[in-house]
């Protein structure tokens, strides 16, 4: 299999994603005020700006915008075309790579894929956003979540659908886990939250994940951070825990390796594996022991080794970073080798 090929298998994968999971978090983020009765004017700098920290986008943020609000948050995330992790960003990349192998994946994917394209392209997705962006951002989830389902339909359990799988395990465990830590930041930073407000934001953590309604059947007691925790980062039966991404992610990396014996392909199987052993065998008593931010931190830079060793043994051979312009400038630079 060639790497170009591997190359857009993974990161069309990650991007479809990537965009699935800001749908998300400003989708749930936007009916957090509402519930929680926050008025737009209420600081809203407060509940708006520590969205940019989970893609690590601050500075390339404040450049465009003078404030984290309602209306400028929403937009960055939704249709800035200057902000690679944009769901316009990040679906049109998907669609590139697509574009690029359409003979290595089926003409079901390329169609479903093409369309939700021109569905975000379009000035009709703009005015549906003004409107309600509820509509906007459950047509983009469902955009997603049918990708998923006609790959699963469509595709031949080889290499191919490997990295396919592994680019959107590796994608969830690296959302879920920053999404955490920035949340257990804003709560333990200055200023005093009320208790249906700090609930209210775990509950807005839940789903963001997607995990709302298997956190109700997992757990009786009400929400709060510890429980939170252990299901979203040691859970090994919800799919966007960090534990079941990486173990999914493990053992798509253990297929994909199966032939090849060389020293970079056994380090990202060691690197992999050391990850998934420290969360299998872990608990939350740990996570807490050593600290919300640096435990999930250390998972985040664990995953970005993974990512490099990955490029260094399959893809090219250097490494790399895992977010940002750099990213995007190391693709463009493959697709055109």
């Amino acid at each position: 299999m060639l790497s170009r090929v591997a190359d857009a298998m993974l990161w069309m994968s990650r991007y479809i994603e990537r965009a699935e999971h800001a749908a998300r978090v400003i989708d749930v983020n936007i009916n957090l005020l509402l519930d929680a009765g926050i008025h737009p004017e209420q600081d809203p700098q407060r509940y708006w700006e520590p969205l940019i920290g989970v893609t690590q986008d601050r500075q390339l943020f404040y450049e465009l915008y003078e404030h984290a609000d309602e209306q400028s948050v929403p937009d960055f995330f939704t249709f800035q075309n200057k902000n690679p992790n944009s769901i316009l960003s990040t679906v049109s990349r998907a669609r590139e790579n697509a574009r690029t192998i359409r003979e290595s994946i089926s003409s079901e994917m390329w169609e479903h894929l093409n369309r939700t394209y021109w569905m975000v392209q379009s000035a009709g997705s703009r005015r549906l956003w003004d409107e309600g962006p509820h509509s906007f951002y459950q047509q983009v989830k469902d955009a997603s979540h049918g990708f998923q389902g006609i790959t699963d339909a469509t595709m031949l359990r080889g290499e191919e659908w490997c990295f396919i799988q592994l680019g959107k395990h590796l994608e969830r465990a690296d959302n879920t886990s920053r999404l955490l830590d920035i949340r257990a930041n804003m709560l333990s930073g200055p200023g005093d939250w009320a208790e249906h407000l700090e609930t209210a934001q775990w509950m807005a953590v839940l789903k963001s994940c997607s995990a709302y309604e298997a956190y109700r059947r997992f757990y009786v007691a009400r929400i709060e951070q510890r429980r939170v925790t252990e299901f979203l980062v040691f859970s090994d039966v919800f799919p966007r825990s960090v534990r079941f991404c990486v173990t999914r992610s493990g053992e798509a990396i253990a297929e994909i390796g199966t032939d090849v014996r060389s020293a970079e392909a056994r380090k990202v199987q060691r690197s992999i594996g050391q990850l998934r052993s420290e969360l299998e065998y872990g608990s939350v008593d740990d996570l807490l022991a050593t600290g919300s931010h640096p435990y999930l931190d250390g998972i985040q830079r664990q995953l970005n080794r993974v990512n490099e060793e990955l490029y260094a043994a399959y893809l090219v051979h250097q490494a790399v970073p895992t977010r940002g312009f750099s990213w995007v400038a190391q693709q463009e630079q493959q697709q055109q080798q």
